[in-house]
């Protein structure tokens, strides 16, 4: 019969619904207008059912991720002996987020979840089975799995190419200030950094620039190196919830220092008298140097105390040379075990010689 004739007997104006109609077999869909009469107009029996669309299980997608889901899966036929090899009878599938932070697409039976970035929290997705009888629709909860995310990219300010530090001895306890941009958490947590000096020397801060005084430069210097030399700086960011850090962009910079200026004007390299410098950096975390001079050859003690008084920590020295030496302590005590952030006094005894100061660790 010719659908949507309405001249001619026994013709139908309705879609009488056939199963098979682009392969030349006119059964009919249960759903069909024409089924439901003593006698099938023009027509052959059922020949295709709506199949049942099952529930489909909550999913779990993590934080910047997708998923898949075969939508043909929760797809359960009623005569499973009957053949749906038409394109007609055959379900099809659409699928719509009730989050406007959720997308979704559907290619033939896949349907595909996509968050926008960064998003985490719950939603729901309504999906649509249809054949030519009729529609069925289920819903997915969907909860989106928070995941950290790394600090994003932070750039050089200062140094960049060739810049040059005098040292003199006028400036020898002057510093030069480290700068770079700042890096965001997409998370909003906090951005900590991590400064490295040569591989040697490190200090972690909140901040975007770092005072490098002139004295640790000095520190890692040996009295047999030229007078001018290159030192290695780089910066990491990392925030309080991961271990993961992101270097910054472009890599580690070169500082090159001159003290030129301050061996000319300390020819004589022993120095005249005993003295304890302040350590440096101070405030300090995790480590900090602590500079001092013997005026001859000498064995020494360096005691750190708690503002109870309590000794915490002690490094010993055999026979060190008429000199200025420095000792890297990295806030720990004579166990290895970090110590807690306050005040601490440090105490350099050489021989009858006693010399103290304070310094401030900060976590």
């Amino acid at each position: 019969i010719a659908f949507g004739n309405k001249h001619g007997k026994n013709n139908t104006n309705i879609d009488p619904l056939f199963c098979y109609r682009e392969i030349g077999e006119y059964s009919l869909h249960n759903a069909s207008p024409l089924s439901s009469r003593g006698g099938y107009t023009g027509a052959l029996a059922v020949g295709c059912y709506s199949p049942q669309f099952n529930p489909i299980e909550s999913l779990t997608i993590l934080e910047d991720s997708k998923r898949q889901v075969v939508l043909s899966q929760y797809v359960k036929y009623v005569n499973p002996d009957m053949l749906y090899v038409s394109t007609m009878a055959s379900p099809t599938f659409s699928a719509n987020s009730l989050s406007a932070e959720i997308k979704t697409s559907v290619n033939n039976d896949t349907l595909t979840i996509t968050p926008d970035t960064n998003w985490n929290g719950t939603s729901e997705i309504q999906v649509t089975m249809k054949d030519i009888g009729e529609e069925k629709t289920t819903s997915i909860d969907i909860f989106v799995q928070e995941i950290n995310d790394l600090p994003l990219p932070f750039e050089w300010v200062y140094p960049t190419i060739l810049d040059t530090v005098q040292i003199s001895e006028d400036n020898s306890f002057d510093w030069v200030t480290i700068k770079w941009t700042r890096s965001i958490d997409p998370d909003g947590n906090e951005v900590q950094y991590w400064f490295n000096l040569d591989d040697t020397y490190y200090v972690s801060l909140s901040d975007t620039t770092y005072d490098l005084s002139h004295s640790v430069l000095l520190a890692n210097w040996y009295y047999d190196e030229l007078s001018a030399r290159r030192f290695n700086i780089t910066v990491s960011a990392f925030d309080s919830d991961q271990s993961v850090s992101v270097p910054i962009n472009g890599g580690p910079q070169e500082l090159y220092v001159s003290r030129y200026q301050f061996l000319t004007t300390n020819d004589d390299l022993i120095p005249k008298s005993f003295k304890l410098y302040q350590n440096s950096p101070n405030p300090f975390n995790p480590n900090t140097h602590i500079r001092f001079d013997l005026p001859k050859n000498e064995s020494i003690s360096l005691m750190i105390y708690n503002i109870a008084g309590k000794e915490v920590a002690q490094i010993n020295r055999d026979n060190l040379s008429a000199g200025q030496h420095v000792i890297n302590w990295k806030g720990q005590d004579q166990y290895g075990e970090r110590l807690p952030s306050g005040l601490y006094i440090y105490r350099l005894v050489a021989g009858n010689k006693i010399r103290t100061k304070k310094m401030l660790l900060l976590k």
